[in-house]
């Protein structure tokens, strides 16, 4: 049987791997489980719960300490997520009301 290649996981997926579980461990002792964004259509409490960023992921790589901070991140589901991801002005709106700067 042939084996295939896999790709070796690069500086920004390590990066990413480390954010990940430090957001789990984070959000699991803070104990917020559902969607925290909460608008029309919302799914709450889904499995396919997924960390949504204030900027979009790319801005982060040169600030990786970022990409875990609490302020930075709200958990959402995938409908609530798709929403804030191509709407700025709507997630600055849904940031303020959640993780206001100070």
């Amino acid at each position: 049987m042939r084996r295939t290649c896999l790709r070796k996981i690069g500086r920004r997926g390590k990066i990413n791997i480390a954010a990940n579980k430090k957001l789990k461990e984070l959000f699991t002792e803070k104990r917020i489980r559902d969607c925290e964004i909460g608008l029309e259509g919302c799914c709450g409490n889904y499995l396919g719960l997924q960390f949504c960023h204030r900027k979009k992921r790319s801005w982060y790589y040169s600030r990786p300490e970022l990409l875990s901070d609490f302020k930075q991140v709200v958990l959402g589901c995938p409908v609530c997520h798709n929403r804030i991801e191509h709407n700025p002005k709507l997630t600055e709106e849904v940031f303020k009301r959640l993780r206001p700067e100070p």
